[in-house]
């Protein structure tokens, strides 16, 4: 590749990412920071890396590398939100300059328009916007690194030649010289194994590479042979060992989960199905896009649902059926979607099934392979039709981007705090209970307890189980004065999580209020119990002992 056209368009995906995501530069924490990037003093500190490495249930998820750049960043700029969101916007700059510089190593005709749109595609900006998804943008950027030195271990695509020589397909001489047997690069090899190991370690769904790079094999060759397979293997094993790691840790925390319903093979298919044409639709036309989508209902037994999945299936294999006729080309696109979404389309529990059913950072490696077949597929039609040399092409192109760039510029402004992010979560689905409880969470943290109060009975009358909302309720009910209320509210979550050290303190204010000190002492000390550490119950109940005894209260 001349380095020319290398600098020029590694400057253009630079300067078109980082420019509609200016709005995020400016941008403030939200939903989960707190957890990942916030967490305990005790995780900031030279212990605190050991502990994200050798402990894996010390956070939520084992994304050990990803907590390291988190870990890092904090000695850097502390808790000042501008540098990790910038490190993010970076991190999806360089995925794009990758994305790029595979297509073009496999001759994809479009390759700088696809890394283009890729970059400045609405979907992605919860990815890139989301600090906490760091997880998405970092796993990616090792993932498609695998992949690039993979391709160059294998010696797949075209020359570098003949790619900097427009960036279309490859000239069939070129083609069947890159398809011949040939001594393999076992340093590339090297480096994509490594990059794939970081890759997990930032996060695990990142196990479909193998599976990808099989595909691609078989795309460029004209079939599978077993030194083909062999070299992947290692790369199988690697991704169903920390998968396997990564289920046994979060399995802890979505077993736990309050509405997770059971769902039976046919509920998981239907799931499965509709989500993916969910998450096609809004790749092909990113509007009214929503940080917590409504969570449908599942009717097996209405015949509408099975359009779906078998939709879905259908495409597959009419693409399979013609596959000698049309190339192999679409349907690797389509299958590398598909089995990249697996792990999210339901077939497995996880935790975010807790509200909804999708979500739009699920699609941001998946949308790799619609993303290269539609544009292949402009690009080829355009050349068909003899526009690629006149600037009907590179109109439509600027027309789309232009389209894509502010489309994303709008949607980043969601996530500039968390009652923003809430609220236009709230306008679009106004059945989120989360988003209820987290903008009600807001509002008791900027002092407005009274309008917290009716999020919260929302969260409730949605979710009657939601302990946190049920929590928060009765705290603030008692705040506003309605004692009543807070102990009938106290005691539902009192039954939930007899072990809470919040509920039980609060109960103990409630019953103090009422006067009712033998019970207040009881339910403080039972908080104790359950959190020996716990300062404000401890605080409390020298108060109320202190006040007893005839003693004056401390100042």
């Amino acid at each position: 590749m001349r380095t020319s056209v290398l600098l020029a368009g590694l400057f253009g995906l630079a300067v078109l990412t980082g420019s509609v995501y200016i709005p995020v530069y400016r941008a403030d924490f939200i939903w989960d920071d707190n957890l990942y990037v916030m967490p305990v003093d005790d995780l900031r500190t030279l212990d605190g890396l050991r502990r994200i490495w050798s402990e894996p249930d010390v956070l939520v998820q084992y994304y050990p590398l990803c907590y390291t750049t988190f870990w890092i960043e904090n000695q850097f700029w502390g808790l000042q939100p501008t540098g990790y969101h910038v490190v993010n916007v970076v991190l999806h700059a360089g995925n794009a300059v990758l994305f790029w510089l595979v297509l073009r190593r496999l001759g994809v005709r479009g390759a700088w328009a696809a890394a283009a749109i890729f970059a400045l595609h609405p979907v992605h900006a919860e990815s890139v916007a989301w600090i906490t998804e760091r997880r998405n943008v970092l796993s990616a950027l090792f993932y498609l690194l695998a992949m690039r030195a993979y391709l160059g271990f294998c010696r797949l695509g075209v020359s570098t030649a003949t790619a900097a020589g427009g960036g279309g397909a490859a000239r069939a001489e070129d083609t069947l010289a890159a398809l011949q047997p040939c001594a393999r690069r076992w340093p590339a090899y090297g480096l994509a194994l490594l990059a794939f190991v970081a890759a997990l370690l930032s996060k695990t769904v990142t196990c479909s590479l193998p599976a990808a790079l099989l595909l691609i094999v078989w795309w460029q060759r004209p079939r599978l042979t077993l030194r083909d397979i062999l070299p992947i293997l290692p790369f199988f094993i690697l991704g169903a060992a920390f998968s396997l790691l990564t289920w046994s840790i979060e399995s802890k925390h979505v077993g736990g989960a309050v509405f997770l319903a059971h769902y039976t093979p046919v509920d998981r298919v239907l799931i499965a199905g509709r989500a993916a044409c969910f998450y096609l639709g809004k790749l092909l036309l990113p509007i009214n896009l929503v940080h917590v989508y409504p969570r449908w209902t599942i009717n097996m037994h209405a015949a509408w649902p099975y359009f779906y999945p078998t939709a879905a299936a259908a495409l597959v294999g009419a693409l399979w059926w013609v596959r000698r006729r049309i190339g192999k080309g679409p349907l690797v696109a389509c299958l590398f979607y598909f089995g990249t979404l697996a792990p999210t389309l339901g077939f497995l529990d996880f935790g975010f099934m807790d509200h909804s059913f999708v979500a739009d950072r699920f699609q941001y490696l998946p949308s790799l392979g619609i993303i290269t077949l539609v544009v292949a597929l402009a690009a080829a039609a355009a050349a068909r039709l003899g526009c690629a040399g006149t600037w009907g092409a590179p109109v439509v192109a600027g027309s789309v981007l232009l389209l894509l760039g502010s489309g994303t510029w709008r949607h980043s402004l969601v996530f500039k705090d968390s009652p923003t992010l809430w609220q236009a979560t709230l306008a679009a689905n106004p059945d989120c209970a989360v988003g209820h409880y987290n903008l009600a969470t807001d509002l008791v943290d900027a002092n407005r307890p009274a309008e917290a109060v009716a999020h919260l009975e929302a969260a409730v009358r949605l979710r009657p189980n939601y302990f946190s909302a049920l929590s928060d309720l009765g705290a603030a009910y008692l705040v506003t004065g309605r004692v009543s209320e807070a102990l009938a509210t106290l005691t539902r979550a009192e039954l939930l999580r007899p072990k809470d050290a919040l509920v039980q303190h609060n109960l103990g204010l409630v019953f103090a209020r009422l006067r009712q000190y033998d019970e207040a002492i009881r339910h403080l000390r039972s908080a104790l119990e359950c959190d020996p550490t716990y300062q404000p119950a401890r605080d409390s109940l020298n108060e109320i002992l202190r006040a007893r005894a005839g003693l004056a209260p401390r100042q």
